[in-house]
């Protein structure tokens, strides 16, 4: 899905009668049901997933051992991990920044910009004098327009003032090497393995997100998130937990990403199926 500026398309009068509907927004218009083609018809990549999958599960029933070099399409050291998509990065693969760490294979999806400028665009008030880092996990998935927001965005709350006078020092005559006296800086980003970051979703600096949580769209984090809950809203709130305690408790035991690619790619249809007594 491609962004595209209604001005440059359309004519000035259909503009101002869909302008009586939605304006500064967007809006999705859909293929006619005639011409629309599902993820990877074209370039036949989905078939060929299908009948990969197909093989791995027919000779996993067999008892046949797998050779990965013969389903692993993509090398991880590439930034595009799909044919003919450029809105899909390997996030580790574009960090340039030593403040930022990424694990294996965490995708970040941007249909709106290049999602090669993660850190221009999605990494906030991030500057060294604060010292602090943006830790993303492995098997993360990072949807379009989500922003890590950090210290240098706040305003101090221990003054009477939140008017930012350190960071104006020149002009109040302040000693610059107190310029960080107008924050409070709260820490890191931490996002834990296989976290699921919903549409323009706001992360705060200092927040911890355990493994398996999903940050619902538009959410504003400002606060931990346990492992494997789902929280969403301003400001974000546990909605429920994906499993049981128990169930939640042998996953974090478990820690399926931590484990060579060879063994996540036999269990990959048991990790779908939602049932752990399944995993090997």
């Amino acid at each position: 899905m491609k962004y595209i500026n209604a001005n440059v398309i359309l004519p000035e009068k259909l503009i101002e009668e869909i302008q009586k509907y939605i304006q500064g927004k967007y809006i999705y218009i859909p293929i006619k049901k005639e011409n629309y083609k599902s993820w990877g018809a074209i370039s036949g990549i989905k078939q060929e997933y299908k009948n990969r999958n197909k093989k791995i599960k027919n000779d996993y029933k067999q008892g046949i051992s797998i050779d990965l070099k013969e389903f692993i399409f993509m090398s991880l050291n590439d930034i595009y991990p799909r044919k003919d998509d450029k809105t899909t990065i390997y996030l580790k693969n574009v960090i340039t920044k030593q403040d930022i760490i990424v694990g294996d294979y965490t995708i970040y999806n941007d249909f709106e910009r290049n999602p090669e400028d993660f850190e221009k665009n999605n990494v906030l008030y991030h500057y060294p004098i604060n010292n602090e880092k943006l830790i993303i996990g492995k098997f993360c998935s990072i949807a379009c327009g989500a922003k890590f927001l950090f210290n240098s965005a706040n305003h101090t709350l221990k003054s009477l003032s939140t008017y930012p006078f350190a960071l104006l020092f020149d002009e109040w005559n302040m000693n610059k090497k107190d310029v960080a006296s107008g924050w409070d800086n709260k820490g890191d980003i931490v996002i834990g393995n296989d976290v699921w970051i919903g549409y323009k979703a706001i992360i705060l600096a200092g927040v911890k997100i355990g493994d398996g949580a999903i940050i619902g769209t538009g959410a504003l984090v400002t606060k931990d998130v346990p492992a494997y809950s789902i929280v969403g809203g301003v400001p974000a709130k546990i909605i429920r937990k994906r499993f049981s305690e128990d169930i939640i408790n042998e996953l974090e035991i478990l820690k399926w990403w931590d484990w060579p690619k060879q063994k996540i790619a036999q269990n990959i249809i048991d990790i779908q199926s939602g049932d752990i007594s399944k995993i090997k």
